[in-house]
């Protein structure tokens, strides 16, 4: 359960750094987000969600599938930071 919250955590983190990137928070209005950061952000952020999905099946290999319920958010939120840091 803690390393779920962790994660959790940790994804809302990356997606609110993220975020800032792209408004410019912290730096000159004017400059484009820094695309290794976002990339960087992005496996952080596959990570934050993936490896709890991955403990969890490894627990409790008896439970039913989640590979899908974990995989259409992160694939959503990366899509989403790595669509929006494109498209400036």
């Amino acid at each position: 359960m803690s390393l779920g919250v962790i994660g959790a955590l940790s994804a809302a983190g990356c997606v609110l750094a993220g975020l800032f990137e792209l408004q410019g928070f912290g730096g000159p209005r004017d400059s484009d987000p820094r695309a290794l950061y976002l990339c960087g952000l992005a496996i952080l952020l596959t990570a934050s969600l993936g490896l709890p999905l991955l403990v969890w099946r490894a627990l409790l290999p008896q439970s039913p599938p989640g590979w899908l319920l974990g995989a259409v958010p992160v694939g959503a939120a990366v899509l989403l930071l790595l669509g929006l840091g494109a498209s400036r």
